[in-house]
């Protein structure tokens, strides 16, 4: 009626053998480990949770790298020879 795979056998093996292997140990022990584990968990969340700021200050300082190497293209008039409107839209656009 049921069809268990092997993968599924294997599962159910691993979980066994935790489960003993935690019933041996003491239950303090257990609760030590419970919490420590719990404990690199939240550290770990809290420090990915500050990551994005970082990136986004990265984010910010790029585009400003960029501009300015726009800014220098354009006053170079490199794009002004391929295309005199394009350089305009662009110097409307960072407000010249």
């Amino acid at each position: 009626m049921f069809s268990v795979t092997l993968q599924e056998y294997r599962q159910a093996i691993i979980s066994a053998v935790w489960m003993v292997f935690l019933s041996i140990i003491p239950p303090d022990f257990v609760r030590i480990g419970a919490l420590l584990v719990g404990g690199v968990i939240c550290l770990c969340n809290v420090a990915h949770a500050m990551r994005p700021q970082v990136l986004m200050e990265k984010l910010q300082l790029r585009l400003l790298i960029l501009e300015g190497k726009l800014r220098d293209t354009v006053d170079s008039g490199i794009i002004h020879q391929s295309d005199t409107n394009f350089t305009a839209q662009i110097e409307r656009n960072i407000g010249r």
